[in-house]
């Protein structure tokens, strides 16, 4: 079984205010349609780098079981 090597977001970004930072973040999982909120790209990046590393090692661990 060949595992999923890529995920899906759907981003909706809109600014809330006058300042820089007044930012509003949904990311919704295209398959689970599961959705995080965050409030600036900093957040957003930091959990998509750890969702990648994740992925990854969902990969590798199912790649080292696979006979």
């Amino acid at each position: 079984m060949d595992r999923q090597r890529y995920l899906t977001f759907l981003l909706r970004i809109r600014r809330v205010g006058p300042e820089a930072d007044d930012w509003r973040i949904i990311l919704e999982n295209a398959s689970t349609g599961e959705r995080c909120g965050f409030v600036g790209p900093e957040q957003l990046c930091d959990w998509l780098q750890a969702q990648a590393e994740e992925s990854e090692r969902e990969v590798a661990q199912f790649s080292i079981a696979e006979p």
